[in-house]
């Protein structure tokens, strides 16, 4: 069951199939998709191909090895803009960032050999500029856009880029093997592309965290409290005799809702509510 699952995310089969490469060991795959995911190297993009046609013979194999290459599309983006020294300073710094195994637990599921790979990655830590950057859309709020304000920013981040100090990203991934022991195939180290552009390019969490500064805080994840505002908020114009609002049930119910996971997994579920409650929230706003 899990090898159609790994088949259906890379699509159709060929009708013609060239003669196989030789497999690549699960720590070899594991180097290919990082070469590919976090370094956008050509030749590895090249090997990732063969391998995942090998593993599925699918016809989607192009598009998903160009998709996964996580600074391809902003670098592009940026250059040619006033963040064209940011995507230098992703080039520079992107020479240097590198991910390792940690540890390897195999087992068999459904037939299908499976490995669980936990890995850590060396990403630059950028923590320190979130002051400036702070500062920087306070002063736009206060007096609207300034295009060289802008551009003297994106230099000061570019030159943080690239000076910024490594700290570690750790997570894990589960590899599926095809029969007979042959190659392997990552279900969700895909993933790892937007970790990377969430600590190379923080702006959005930066832009949440601002915005959680002015509600208050329950749980300490901005996404989560700026949630838990929003839902007061609700209740207090629509329900306003609601026993809710005064007995600090829901903030109770948040935290246990979140109580164990990290601040990625909090934050993700507590986007799962916002979205769910986005048309009431919206209603709130325009009524």
């Amino acid at each position: 069951m899990l090898k159609s699952i790994a088949i259906l995310l890379l699509g159709a089969p060929l009708t013609a199939a060239a003669a196989p490469p030789a497999a690549l060991s699960l720590e070899e795959t594991f180097e290919t998709y990082v070469q590919v995911i976090v370094h956008g190297d050509t030749p590895s993009k090249e090997k990732l191909r063969h391998h995942l046609r090998a593993y599925a013979n699918s016809d989607s194999v192009e598009v998903t090895v160009n998709a996964i290459d996580a600074l391809q599309l902003p670098k592009a983006a940026f250059n040619g803009t006033a963040m064209e020294p940011v995507a230098s300073a992703l080039e520079m710094r992107q020479k240097a960032m590198s991910c390792t195994i940690t540890d390897i637990t195999q087992e068999t599921v459904h037939s299908t050999s499976q490995a669980t790979v936990a890995y850590r990655c060396a990403f630059p830590d950028l923590s320190g500029f979130f002051p400036t950057y702070r500062d920087a859309q306070k002063r736009r709020a206060d007096v609207g856009d300034d295009p060289e304000h802008a551009k003297a920013l994106f230099a000061a981040f570019a030159n943080a880029l690239r000076e910024a100090p490594d700290h570690s990203y750790e997570s894990s991934t589960v590899f599926l093997q095809s029969a007979g022991g042959g190659h392997w195939m990552a279900l969700d180290l895909p993933l790892l592309g937007t970790a990377l552009l969430q600590q190379v390019l923080p702006f959005d969490a930066w832009n949440t965290r601002i915005e959680a500064e002015a509600v208050p805080v329950v749980t300490g994840v901005p996404t989560c409290d700026l949630m838990m505002a929003a839902q007061l908020r609700f209740f207090a114009r629509h329900h306003p005799q609601s026993p809710f609002l005064g007995n600090g049930v829901l903030q109770r119910n948040l935290l246990k809702r979140v109580e164990g996971m990290s601040d990625a997994e909090a934050t993700r579920d507590c986007q799962i509510v916002h979205e769910r409650n986005r048309e009431l929230w919206n209603r709130e706003k325009t009524d």
